[in-house]
């Protein structure tokens, strides 16, 4: 096998993986200070499309709300496109009183009604975490997938697949909280890609191989 060819083949497909063209990425998907109010009905939730990179949202929940039950709900269903994946929410800034429930659930919409009793609520979401100055700059799914007081959450394993992913914000306490969180999304590695350079990987370690044993024959 020709070395310097397989060289040049290896070459080609590093060059052609890198002209490859990558998605526009994102940012700020929605502010309620511009954007309007996230809704307040689960079952109609406000609905998102991501992009690849950093998907922020920023709202305020307060209570007493403007909703008949006298809370300010924040609903939303987050659509993560085919070929991405979700990887972590981080809690970019909030100002609370540490009272604010962030839950989740897979598809759409949210079907957890929020007068349900508290030990029911968890085992329908797949996880759930109280804001927190102290959370600011962390990624919240690890705490979310993991909760097992007031009840264990059915849980999950990031990164997440492309799918409808639904969330719920409020204030459960007499108080306004602002939160803002980033989603980050990136894109779902290319089994082709990976293929094609591990195939020329080996080749170039198999020309490798002949060119010195065609050297120690000598």
């Amino acid at each position: 096998m020709n070395l310097r060819l397989v060289s040049r083949l290896f070459a080609l497909t590093i060059a052609a993986v890198a002209l490859v063209p990558s998605p526009a990425s994102a940012d700020s998907i929605y502010v309620e200070s511009v954007n309007g109010d996230l809704s307040n009905d689960g079952l109609n939730p406000t609905l998102l499309v991501a992009g690849l990179g950093l998907n922020s949202i920023t709202g305020t929940t307060v209570t007493p709300g403007p909703g008949a039950t006298g809370r300010d709900f924040d609903y939303f269903t987050l659509t993560i496109p085919a070929g991405l994946r979700l990887d972590s929410v981080v809690l970019s800034n909030y100002f609370g009183a540490d009272l604010t429930f962030f839950g989740m659930m897979a598809g759409a919409p949210f079907t957890v009604p929020p007068t349900d009793p508290p030990l029911t609520i968890p085992p329908r979401l797949l996880g759930w975490v109280h804001l927190t100055p102290g959370l600011i700059g962390s990624n919240l799914f690890p705490t979310m997938s993991s909760q097992t007081i007031p009840a264990p959450v059915i849980g999950f394993t990031a990164p997440l697949p492309a799918g409808n992913y639904s969330f719920w914000l409020q204030e459960a306490g007499p108080d306004t909280a602002n939160y803002s969180l980033a989603f980050n999304v990136s894109a779902v590695p290319e089994l082709s890609t990976f293929a094609l350079t591990t195939f020329v990987l080996l080749l170039l370690a198999a020309g490798r191989r002949l060119q010195a044993g065609k050297f120690a024959s000598r």
